[in-house]
């Protein structure tokens, strides 16, 4: 069975710049229009009898939060029957009170330094997921982060994923200072499952650790607030729009890609 993803950007605002983010080039105030939002949904509805189809939403930024109807675009995919998760940083979780049945993932860059640090998250009253973007700054943390998840967050998983600078390289292998290499990221994921004794499941992106990702089960079509698309988010860091005719092809990325992932 095919796992077609809609991946909405559906907002250029935010409250962070952080370093490395793939989206930074994009940032602005332009909002996704509702309607334009339910157009696609209609388009790819899973129930429609022709055409490719989605069965799940992921709702992203920007901050997605800080879009003033983000509980609507919530909600109408959840009245679809579609699967929704939404990738904040924690900024504005009582904005996802009203919209249960969403999977919510926080993002974050280290536990109590960086620019999205766990340890500055207030627990909203609803489960949540983390994911921890590692880079060369953070990996001395992933142990007091995941700690901390697994104390004072109602957490259904803890994520391990890396940041890809794509807009300083240009390419989505290359590497910078900041950046941990695939064999270091393997590493890292490999020591921290070892030495991990909690009662989470962990969740580990990809990026080529695994054999036999399911890469060719998932597709995904990332649509922006001013309409243009791609199949891969990563290349809108380099003025890559794709056609979405191709919805429901397979991308470059194969199983280095960071949106597949390994349950532990």
């Amino acid at each position: 069975m095919l796992h077609n993803t809609l991946q909405f950007f559906i907002t250029n605002k935010c409250d962070k710049r952080c370093k490395g983010c793939f989206y930074a080039s994009s940032l602005g105030a332009e909002h996704m229009g509702f309607d334009d939002y339910r157009r696609s949904l209609d388009k790819y509805d899973w129930r429609s009898e022709s055409g490719v189809k989605a069965t799940k939403v992921i709702l992203l930024g920007g901050e997605p939060t800080l879009h003033p109807r983000i509980a609507d675009f919530v909600n109408e995919a959840l009245s679809r029957c579609m699967g929704v998760t939404v990738y904040t940083n924690g900024a504005k979780l009582d904005a996802l009170e009203s919209s249960p049945g969403a999977t919510v993932r926080i993002g974050v860059l280290g536990h109590k330094t960086g620019e999205k640090a766990l340890a500055g998250i207030e627990p909203p009253r609803y489960p949540v997921a983390i994911v921890y973007m590692l880079r060369q700054d953070n990996v001395a943390e992933l142990d007091a982060a995941v700690k901390d998840a697994e104390d004072r967050f109602d957490c259904k998983y803890f994520m391990l994923s890396s940041i890809r600078d794509i807009a300083a390289t240009g390419s989505y292998w290359k590497d910078t200072p900041e950046t941990l290499s695939a064999a270091q990221y393997k590493d890292v994921a490999e020591g921290f499952l070892d030495r991990y004794i909690g009662n989470l499941d962990i969740h580990v992106a990809n990026r080529g650790i695994y054999a036999g990702c399911g890469h060719a089960r998932c597709r995904f079509l990332n649509i922006y607030p001013d309409g243009q698309c791609t199949l891969c988010p990563f290349d809108i860091s380099l003025g890559i729009k794709d056609d979405p005719k191709n919805f429901g092809r397979q991308c470059n990325k194969h199983c280095e890609c960071l949106l597949q992932k390994h349950v532990v």
